[in-house]
């Protein structure tokens, strides 16, 4: 029977047991000495962020008395997964707010905006490819007829 990594033990150590996840183990060994994917996390945490709450926007604003309750949960639940890795803006005017407290540079501001538009365009491209056919996005007083 394949063995299982102890607890504690390295990967290099559970690969030269042979241990039953050696293909895992190797990916491990190999991404935690490339420092690329923590790069890259915080840009992807901003986009993936940006894309869920639009989704969700998109999916309930205008629908619904709870569409708040929804965007708001959607929200709460991205600043508590992302927000260790990028700060949990998701909007390139908080981004910006915390660029100017100085707490973040504007080179990475800039790349933190790019990664939140192209996260909110495919959110709202998501969105509008899951409604029924003739229904659209959210539109400020289309519902209700407001717009004269």
């Amino acid at each position: 029977t394949p063995k299982k990594m102890e607890k504690g033990q390295t990967p290099d150590e559970a690969i030269e047991k042979g241990d039953e996840n050696f293909i895992s183990l190797m990916i491990v060994k190999l991404v935690s000495k490339s420092t690329l994917p923590k790069t890259l996390a915080p840009f992807y945490a901003e986009f993936y962020g940006a894309m869920m709450l639009v989704l969700v926007i998109t999916l309930t604003a205008g629908r619904s008395e709870l569409a708040p309750l929804a965007i708001g949960s959607i929200l709460m639940v991205m600043v508590f997964t992302y927000g260790h890795l990028s700060g949990g803006h998701f909007n390139p005017a908080v981004s910006f707010a915390v660029m100017m407290r100085g707490k973040l540079t504007p080179l990475r501001w800039v790349f933190y905006a790019i990664a939140q538009v192209i996260g909110g365009l495919c959110g709202a491209a998501l969105g509008d490819h899951i409604l029924p056919d003739g229904e659209k996005g959210p539109i400020p007083g289309f519902a209700d007829n407001e717009l004269g």
